[in-house]
């Protein structure tokens, strides 16, 4: 289910994946693969993307949480630290 979509890159990474490789295989790779990169999968000018700021890597670290949203280039969420 998409909620567990950051934790499939921990057990990878414990098998030894770097977590950009980790991080690519869930974002860019998928755009390549259905034919969307020049739109979606990376944070370059002219892609529409949704960032996600943690605290704590939200691929091994249980207790990541999340500090702050951006959808469509307005925060739609801030942690209350």
């Amino acid at each position: 289910m998409i909620q567990y979509l950051p934790l499939c890159g921990g057990p990878a990474i414990r098998e030894g994946l770097d977590a950009e490789t980790a991080l690519r295989a869930l974002t860019l790779t998928p755009a390549e693969i259905l034919g969307e990169a020049d739109r979606v999968g990376g944070l370059e000018p002219g892609k529409d993307a949704d960032l996600v700021l943690y605290r704590g890597h939200p691929f091994y670290d249980e207790q990541a949480r999340c500090l702050l949203t951006v959808i469509e280039g307005r925060i739609v969420y801030t942690a209350k630290v």
